[in-house]
């Protein structure tokens, strides 16, 4: 396992970044259309809420992500994955472990 995660980053995306990485991974693992970049883009648009879309990379290529949006709950700024949506949490490569990815993210 530490070869696993010795070459890990973690790759931070904004509503404004470049996300064609992020897009095409989550087109590679059949991800929901709320992982798609995009939302982060509409969910600003329309609410005027932050996205910050995490990305583990292994050796510069992705192999799961965490989109996360910041809001106010409670009086507390927190950080949520994928508001208004049935959706959400960590999405990973079947060639990667999930329980790897949550440790990292």
């Amino acid at each position: 396992m530490s070869d696993m995660l010795s070459s890990q980053s973690v790759r931070v995306f904004t509503h404004d970044s470049d996300g064609s990485k992020w897009q095409d991974f989550v087109r590679k693992v059949n991800g929901a259309i709320y992982y798609d970049f995009n939302w982060s883009r509409v969910v600003k648009s329309a609410y005027g809420l932050d996205s910050f879309y995490l990305a583990l990379e292994n050796n510069s290529e992705i192999v799961a992500v965490l989109p996360l949006v910041e809001m106010v709950v409670l009086g507390k700024r927190a950080l949520i994955s994928l508001p208004f949506v049935y959706y959400g949490g960590i999405l990973c490569c079947r060639e990667f472990s999930y329980n790897i990815a949550e440790k990292i993210l």
